[in-house]
This record gives structure tokens, C-alpha cells and sequence, in this order.
């Protein structure tokens, strides 16, 4: 971020940004299929887990979920 402000981009800077984005993008996708395997597992439709464990899914859920913010946070900062 300095080195924009300052002027001072070397000619690699579009590829480098241009790869991070990349994998910000692969990570929200991870973080994005980790949501909803949480909350599947949280509706517990086939009655698999006890009612006392299903707020672990809660938990990793919405750790996930945050995890996909701050990436897509990250996403757009780097535009």
C-alpha cells in the first residue's frame, strides 16, 4: 500500500495482486462450503446427533462464516 502511495510499483504488482486474489477467492469458496456443511449438520434432519452437541455446529458454523467475511473483506480491499 506504500509503496502505491509512494509511486514506487515494480511491473510484477498486477500479477501479485492478481494471485492473491486468487486464492482469496479459493478460500472463500472453502470457507463458503464449511458454512453450509455446519448448518446441515446443525439440522440434524436424519436425527443423528444428540440435541447437546448440535451447538458445536452452531459454533463451527459461524466461525466460517466469519473466516468468509474477512476474506471477502480482504477481496475487496485488494481492489
Amino acid at each position: 500500500e506504500d509503496q502505491i502511495n509512494d509511486l514506487k510499483i515494480d511491473n510484477d504488482f498486477t500479477h501479485k495482486i492478481t494471485e492473491v486474489r486468487k486464492k482469496l477467492m479459493l478460500l472463500d469458496n472453502y470457507y463458503q462450503q464449511f458454512v453450509s456443511i455446519g448448518e446441515e449438520l446443525e439440522e440434524n434432519v436424519a436425527d443423528i446427533f444428540d440435541e447437546e452437541y448440535l451447538h458445536y455446529f452452531r459454533i463451527f458454523s459461524g466461525r466460517a462464516e466469519r473466516l468468509s467475511n474477512n476474506t471477502r473483506m480482504l477481496q475487496e480491499y485488494s481492489v
